[in-house]
């Protein structure tokens, strides 16, 4: 239970880090001045390991109501969704396999100080 709510946190940290950088979903969508709806009308890209489809698509459907933001995610094999990340396709980067983690900080294609390592093995 605590790797799930400690994976919740650094999720919803990763998501608000994520805002800044964001993509305006359209030149005409105006963005909230809501605190409460700081992401109104931008789009995130989340890449992220396949078997965390069940917990991500819990965790952005709670971040969309709260938010107002448009998550886009795209699910695959890390090396997949390591080609996204490359290809500057994605917003936040969450693989199952911390190799590619590692990876995306050598190249400088994360936040170095964003990133947790919760498995416990």
């Amino acid at each position: 239970m605590k790797k799930v709510c400690a994976f919740i946190i650094i999720i919803v940290l990763a998501l608000s880090l994520a805002g800044s950088g964001c993509a305006e979903k359209g030149a005409s969508t105006p963005v909230s001045e809501n605190p409460e709806k700081a992401f109104e009308g931008r789009q995130v890209t989340v890449c992220a390991g396949a078997g965390l489809i069940k917990p991500m698509n819990e965790l952005i459907e709670n971040f969309e109501k709260e938010t107002g933001a448009d998550i886009e995610v795209r699910y695959g094999g890390s090396a997949e969704i390591f080609g996204f990340l490359t290809s500057k396709e994605c917003d936040i980067f969450i693989p199952g396999d911390y190799y590619y983690t590692e990876q995306a900080m050598d190249r400088n294609y994360v936040f170095n100080e964003s990133v947790e390592n919760l498995t416990l093995h």
